[in-house]
């Protein structure tokens, strides 16, 4: 299977897998999404700091063509680092992250601060399900023709995800490298997975229209430690035309964090 970008110098070239299902020409917005922090990533090795939170910007739609990509470490200090990303196709820029790094301490947290982030039992007996992948018998994703992509890609255990409602819930997996040649990090498969929110709480105005996210909020507590990663994501649409989706986000441990996006109108892809 294809890794979503193939690096040729200062360029990435998105592969089929990176693909979107709202039409042939664009990408999925986990793919640049998960480039871009693999980036900040590399700017730091510490074990003592985590990226705690990125904010992605989804202002063009990524086209499936070669894209230049620019990091800038905004602060370098030893307990708070930032990193802006941008990525460009020619002279445009298409989108665009920042990432927060802050240094890990060891500490006691009193029992009365103490919050419940174990695992729910609905959500850890869902483990043992065979993943499905794109269409399964019991959670049809798409109603008409789709295009190929990472919404093809990812294998899923369900456990509510009947999607168009406006809320969904499933485990998912990244099954390719981000970049060719490069192994994942445990924070790649959720930079790739955390977009799929907005897919599994898919609310469908029409046969014709739905809602695309035009930003993404990751806010991480903890790393993962677990590949599986599942999304709980509730959407609250408006008559105006735009909604937000809020999700939380648990490994095989327990939850993680939590994701946020901003939500528009958007035609669907017809075939």
């Amino acid at each position: 299977m294809q890794s979503l970008f193939i690096k040729d110098g200062n360029l990435y070239h998105p592969t089929e897998t990176a693909g979107s299902p709202w039409g042939l020409v664009s990408l999925h917005g986990g793919a640049p999404t998960a480039l871009m922090v693999a980036a900040m990533q590399d700017k730091f090795s510490s074990e003592d700091m985590q990226l705690v939170r990125f904010t992605v910007d989804l202002f063009r739609s990524v086209p499936m063509a070669p894209l230049r990509m620019e990091c800038k470490t905004i602060r370098d200090g030893k307990r708070v680092k930032m990193f802006d990303v941008s990525l460009f196709h020619e002279d445009v820029e298409v989108c665009r992250a920042s990432g927060l790094v802050l240094q890990k301490k060891e500490v006691k947290v009193p029992d009365y601060a103490r919050s419940d982030v174990s695992l729910p039992n609905h959500i850890q007996q869902a483990m043992t399900q065979e993943p499905v992948v794109g269409i399964g018998p019991e959670h049809r994703m798409y109603e008409g023709p789709s295009t190929p992509g990472l919404h093809r890609t990812i294998p899923m255990k369900p456990i509510f995800l009947n999607i168009g409602i406006g809320h969904g819930c499933s485990w998912a997996r990244l099954p390719v490298a981000v970049i060719e040649g490069r192994d994942n990090s445990p924070l790649d498969g959720v930079a790739v997975l955390a977009d799929f929110a907005n897919g599994f709480s898919q609310v469908h105005l029409s046969e014709e229209v739905g809602f695309i996210n035009a930003d993404l909020v990751v806010n991480l507590f903890r790393m993962p430690e677990s590949e599986w990663i599942c999304i709980d994501a509730r959407a609250f649409p408006q008559p105006t035309g735009l909604s937000m989706v809020e999700t939380v986000l648990y490994d095989e441990e327990g939850m993680i964090g939590r994701v946020a996006q901003s939500n528009l109108t958007m035609s669907r892809f017809a075939g």
